[in-house]
């Protein structure tokens, strides 16, 4: 089960701002490890392959053991460096399972909400400039607002997986949708 980070309404405007930057970041540093990984595993390959040949050629043993200590600093060497890039890589995909969680809880909520954090954090609109394209009082502006940055918070630290969370977003939408065609439905007959 994953780990659930502590975040809070920061964290969320940060990630929504930067989400697509900090996604190509992350599988762009990923791709430099990954050849990283490589060379280092590579390195150790080589290393034991020539520390195993050496014990088969002849030599003073001082000169033997001299040798083999070097070897075997530098096999650690690049084992260590390969911990640390394997610990780097599990670092950097937890960072991006948050990041895309945090991102599919956004897109799971409905109404002027969404609209309003879309336009505040996603496009980078001013406050000023979208509470008044809302139409709508500050007072309820900002209550929808602050519902929609709850209902985010509400969806990460729930116990629904990634899956489930695009279910939920969906059926709202669906839900929304079928509620509009009803409402259209409605004053077409009252037209009548």
């Amino acid at each position: 089960m994953r780990e659930i980070l502590n975040i809070d309404e920061d964290y969320i405007k940060k990630v929504l701002s930067k989400y697509h930057e900090k996604i190509r970041g992350i599988h762009n540093r990923l791709l430099e490890l990954y050849n990283h990984l490589d060379v280092a595993d590579e390195l150790i390959k080589e290393v034991a392959y020539k520390s195993i040949n050496y014990d088969c050629i002849g030599g003073s043993s001082g000169d033997k053991t001299d040798l083999t200590n070097v070897m075997i600093k530098h096999e650690n060497l690049a084992m260590n460096r390969s911990k640390d890039v394997r610990a780097e890589m599990w670092r950097l995909i937890e960072e991006e399972e948050t990041l895309d969680r945090v991102w599919r809880c956004y897109n799971a909520i409905t109404g002027p909400g969404f609209d309003y954090i879309t336009k505040l954090y996603v496009e980078g609109r001013s406050y000023k400039e979208t509470e008044k394209e809302s139409g709508t009082s500050h007072k309820t502006f900002e209550k929808s607002r602050s519902r929609a940055m709850k209902d985010i918070l509400k969806l990460y630290n729930s116990q629904y997986t990634n899956s489930e969370i695009i279910a939920i977003g969906n059926k709202r939408i669906q839900s929304k949708q079928k509620t509009e065609k009803n409402n259209y439905g409605q004053l077409e007959l009252e037209l009548k």
